[in-house]
């Protein structure tokens, strides 16, 4: 498989080059999961992927718990569609608990202290979406130690328990609620159900994309995740090692901003074709894969950074080479499209 196919296959499947949805919640039922750990950036990838979105968009749609923000993969933040949140966590909660027990017992946290904290925190949401402060309160009133670093596994636990979710936001800060009451019944599956399911998805919306590149995304054991991919593969197309749905259309170069943590650079074990090899020290000063950057070719091309105030939005950006006359003029647009984003209500 070429370099230029993957790429370009990546960004049609991944919704960057002919985004074909309209609402946040049906592309991220799409994508399977939208990586989400910086929240206000989560945003911005989620409406760069649907046609005429801007922000207050896709904080409606959270809000409004028509996307759910929680820890279902890796660990970390995810953004999912609540009818998908239950059948994943059933999946991937044991291996995500698993990967994080040495530190929750290095934090003195084990199961009895969970199920007494586990108590407390859906207590106090019953009927209220509460903030992580409000919550820290609660469990201070208990005489239960919770220290910054502590309180992290503590609001994680019940998360990946399927107990509670994402609120609605309070002013400028995200909230907790119980799952149950944001998220209507759902139809239940098997555990290879989910795992046939979460593994159609990854591909069709990722790929080209190998197992390794699966398990790396998912969380899932090696073993599991090639259990999975074997499961669907027929619905796949297939080259060298790389499975996915082949898009056909014509492709058009863009130039795209893409968020720290993006799905396009965050969900695979190897990176490699994201740059041309050309600028390994500023990719390794700027740590682009983890940072706001600039894709030019379906490759990292720079940086950029944000500065948000009340009423402006300032972009800057930091290319790592000269930029041609069209390119420049394409960057402009997307940094015009950014702001155009964050001013709209």
């Amino acid at each position: 498989m070429t370099t230029k196919f993957l790429l370009q296959q990546r960004q049609f499947l991944q919704q960057l080059a002919a985004p074909q949805f309209d609402t946040p919640a049906d592309l991220v039922r799409h994508l399977g999961a939208v990586q989400a750990q910086d929240y206000d950036m989560s945003k911005w990838a989620v409406g760069l992927r649907i046609n005429h979105c801007h922000s207050s968009t896709v904080e409606a749609a959270i809000n409004n718990g028509q996307l759910i923000r929680t820890h279902v993969l890796r660990p970390t933040w995810h953004l999912v569609h609540p009818e998908d949140l239950r059948w994943m966590l059933a999946l991937t909660a044991p291996y995500v608990k698993k990967g994080i027990a040495h530190y929750d017992k290095k934090l003195g946290l084990d199961d009895a202290f969970f199920k007494k904290s586990n108590k407390l925190i859906c207590k106090a949401l019953e009927g209220k979406h509460l903030t992580r402060t409000e919550l820290k309160a609660v469990l201070d009133k208990a005489g239960i130690e919770s220290d910054s670093h502590r309180l992290v596994h503590i609001m994680i636990r019940p998360e990946l328990d399927g107990l509670i979710c994402s609120g609605a936001r309070k002013g400028k800060q995200t909230t907790y609620a119980l799952l149950d009451e944001r998220i209507p019944a759902t139809k239940n599956i098997t555990k290879d159900e989910a795992l046939n399911t979460l593994a159609l998805r990854y591909f069709s919306s990722h790929g080209p994309a190998t197992l390794k590149d699966f398990s790396w995304w998912s969380g899932l054991p090696i073993t599991v995740a090639r259990a999975g991919l074997e499961a669907v593969k027929h619905n796949l197309d297939h080259e060298d090692d790389y499975y996915f749905k082949e898009h056909a259309g014509k492709f058009t170069p863009k130039v795209h901003l893409l968020p720290n943590y993006d799905e396009y650079l965050v969900a695979y074990a190897d990176r490699a074709a994201m740059h041309n090899g050309k600028n390994e020290n500023k990719m390794q000063r700027a740590a682009p894969f983890f940072d706001n950057t600039i894709i030019i070719d379906g490759q990292v091309a720079g940086t950029w950074k944000r500065e948000v105030k009340k009423d402006d939005v300032k972009v800057s950006v930091y290319p790592f080479e000269k930029l041609t006359t069209t390119q420049e003029s394409k960057l402009k647009k997307v940094v015009a499209a950014y702001i155009a984003f964050m001013r709209m209500t």
